[in-house]
């Protein structure tokens, strides 16, 4: 729709044209043996010219609130597309975050399913180094076990993973409120 446009003026009723002497000229303007003479004809004509202005008022303001409606439409309609834009932006930054978690997941995982079956395979395994051998200097019929332990205990190793999981959760859980986060494009 053109804003510069003028609307065209309302129609007019010939009895509204021939009333406000708005005919295309002077004679059409009201016959003699027309014009009111008596109080009550004067009565109906003026009720009449009312009825007629107020016609008239009422499709002029029926227009403006259709150009009003229609502007409000539009703006609403932009302003819906800029918030869909932004919920897509946010949404692909959350899928993107959900796929980095979830990759995190399986690395974890896969790194104690690894752990898991490598002390189950040395555990069904014996070692042939070092692990029994026999010390000459005090019997020869003793032998010594030597105790295989390790730096990172299982318990150590387990409050590790959870202390890192919880720190992670609340980093982007703080990540994801700032607002900073949320009003960059």
């Amino acid at each position: 729709m053109n804003r510069l446009k003028k609307d065209p003026p309302p129609a007019m009723s010939r009895t509204l044209a021939i009333a406000t002497g708005a005919g295309r000229d002077n004679q059409e303007r009201m016959p003699r043996d027309v014009q009111p003479r008596t109080n009550v004809e004067q009565y109906w004509a003026a009720r009449a010219l009312k009825a007629e202005t107020t016609l008239s008022t009422r499709d002029t303001h029926k227009l403006e609130v259709q150009h009003l409606r229609d502007s409000e439409e539009s703006k609403r309609s932009r302003e819906l597309e800029a918030l869909k834009r932004e919920n897509e932006t946010r949404h692909s930054r959350l899928e993107r975050i959900i796929l980095f978690l979830v990759g995190c997941i399986i690395l974890q995982s896969g790194f104690v399913i690894y752990l898991l079956s490598h002390s189950v395979r040395d555990k069904q395994q014996p070692r042939r180094s070092l692990g029994h051998f026999t010390i000459p200097i005090l019997s020869p019929f003793s032998s010594v076990v030597e105790q295989e332990t390790s730096l990172v205990g299982t318990r150590t190793l387990t409050t590790l993973v959870v202390v890192v999981g919880v720190a992670g959760f609340f980093l982007i859980r703080t990540w994801l409120l700032d607002p900073k986060f949320k009003a960059s494009p």
